[in-house]
């Protein structure tokens, strides 16, 4: 794989974070999660934004995954069957996470570009706490 195409599945995915955060931070049912899933979006769309900058307009994947999009839409319905809306979230966001480190973690073992790597490397860490909040998010709502 190219670096352009790395990017573009690091971009997808990240993509998939906003659009799911997002929809989480408009139906969780707690205002703390709604908050901080409102904060998660806005923080994976600032390194959309960033990462974005490094392909050219035309080579920006226009959506997210359709991964994504079927895992948003199984969510959607089992919140809706749950009578634990946020714990449904909260575990689906958590696998969503795995996603968007794996996809860093590949970026950054196979692109050498400095620039391209310096970007990574501001918001990997961001993408590492975030996957770590949510794991014990979901250690803690599968306890109860």
């Amino acid at each position: 794989m190219s670096a352009a195409s790395d990017l573009r599945d690091l971009l997808g995915v990240l993509r998939d974070g906003v659009m799911f955060y997002g929809e989480a931070g408009e139906r969780a049912e707690h205002d703390g999660h709604r908050q901080l899933f409102r904060h998660i979006a806005e923080e994976k769309r600032a390194a959309e934004r960033a990462i974005g900058k490094l392909l050219p307009p035309s080579e920006r994947p226009s959506d997210g995954t359709w991964i994504g999009k079927i895992r948003e839409c199984y969510t959607r319905v089992q919140a809706q069957l749950s009578s634990d809306r946020d714990a449904v979230y909260i575990k689906e966001l958590e696998a969503a996470e795995d996603r968007i480190l794996d996809e860093f973690r590949r970026c950054l073992s196979t692109i050498a570009d400095p620039d391209v790597r310096r970007v990574l490397e501001q918001h990997y860490p961001h993408a590492l706490a975030t996957h770590e909040r949510m794991r014990a998010m979901k250690h803690d709502v599968e306890a109860e």
